[in-house]
């Protein structure tokens, strides 16, 4: 997976109170200038890397991200999706919080195997684009502070899908709800993020597979000097539908 870099608006005062006490060399910030964002010369510019590195630390996010999928049958195929995962915060005081993150495939392509389109030859390899199925996720939020200067959020609510795609060759076709967990590790050189959820189809439709799902992905930085930053973020998924060995 290929990330673009996210578009980071504040809008968070409490969670920035506390990780200025990581800044290395930062200015020391009254309560009113930090409820003053944007981010001035008294904020440290190390904070609010760190910020925007937990997608659970109450900073508005715009990511955009390319997935390159490959092993799609048949004849282990590429395909490629470009999703667009708004991230929406709001934050109290006592380091709680409301946290919304929608998940747009705006762009899906996908190769058709030979045969798969019935309006185009069974010889010809093609593929279809178009839009995949959506997904929205509501997380209530707490901070906690830890040991040497590290802070804790943990957030917890529910996950909708539904079934938007363009093409039913491009979605799931079914409505999705599940439980969704967020653990986070804020320290001065790691930021580790885990989200978790699984996922239930709801209903019946005998043209489409029941789903039942594990999705889990992970956030894992670490920072360098001036600023810079290794990441690994990589997404695992469970299938319990299928056979033990092939989930």
């Amino acid at each position: 997976m290929l990330g673009g870099a996210p578009l980071l608006l504040a809008n968070n005062h409490v969670h920035a109170e506390s990780l200025l006490e990581q800044a290395e060399g930062g200015d020391s910030v009254e309560p009113d200038e930090v409820d003053a964002y944007p981010p001035g010369p008294s904020i440290s510019n190390l904070v609010f890397a760190r910020m925007g590195e937990n997608p659970v630390a109450g900073i508005t996010r715009l990511p955009v991200l390319n997935f390159v999928n490959f092993g799609i049958p048949p004849k282990d195929r590429v395909a490629y999706s470009l999703v667009l995962a708004p991230i929406i915060p709001k934050v109290f005081k006592g380091g709680w919080g409301i946290l919304t993150r929608t998940t747009i495939p705006a762009v899906v392509t996908v190769p058709f195997g030979p045969g798969q389109d019935p309006m185009r030859p069974v010889d010809v390899d093609d593929r279809t684009t178009g839009f995949g199925d959506m997904g929205f996720e509501v997380l209530g939020t707490k901070q906690l502070r830890g040991k040497k200067k590290q802070f804790y959020d943990l957030g917890l609510g529910p996950f909708v899908g539904a079934p938007s795609a363009s093409d039913d060759f491009l979605g799931r076709g079914r409505w999705l709800v599940g439980p969704e967990i967020a653990l986070g590790i804020t320290a001065r050189q790691w930021v580790t993020v885990l989200i978790a959820r699984n996922e239930w189809s709801v209903g019946k439709n005998t043209n489409r597979a029941d789903v039942n799902q594990l999705w889990m992905q992970y956030f894992l930085f670490y920072n360098l000097p001036k600023l810079f930053y290794l990441v690994y973020e990589p997404i695992i998924t469970v299938n319990w539908e299928r056979q033990p060995g092939d989930r």
